[in-house]
């Protein structure tokens, strides 16, 4: 009985498929690899400004946020305006002393450039928003 042995033709083509198969399986794993990447640090940055931003609504906008919720070298800042655009004449006077008062926070990183941003209305004491009654007009 013979032999059979492959001839070199099917031996570069089985190569060429083996090849292109490697080549689309590493293309397939290093673009999974950087999205994956990519989307933990969106997912970081987005992490990082809800531990602000609640911060900010549990303690105050005058508070330093505590260098524990942070990667070194990040700040936050907060500011509190008074709501009265857009509002109707009547809602001008606070009821029982509230105001909608509206946090505005941001992000930065570690070269200052900004990483996000986020206003939030919430009801405060008219104190606490610094409120002075000038009526509705």
């Amino acid at each position: 009985m013979q032999k059979k042995f492959f001839t070199l033709m099917e031996v570069m083509i089985a190569a060429l498929v083996l090849s292109l198969a490697a080549a689309s399986t590493l293309s397939i794993v290093g673009t999974g690899r950087s999205k994956l990447l990519r989307e933990e640090r969106r997912w970081a940055r987005e992490h990082y400004l809800t531990n602000v931003v609640e911060f900010y609504l549990s303690v105050g906008p005058d508070q330093q946020v505590p260098d524990c919720l942070l990667p070194e070298g990040w700040y936050a800042t907060c500011d509190l305006y008074d709501v009265e655009d857009g509002l109707p004449d009547e809602a001008y006077e606070s009821i029982r002393e509230w105001r909608l008062g509206e946090f505005h926070i941001c992000l930065y990183d570690g070269s200052g450039s900004l990483v996000g941003e986020q206003f939030i209305r919430k009801l405060l004491k008219e104190d606490d928003v610094g409120y002075e009654s000038m009526g509705a007009e």
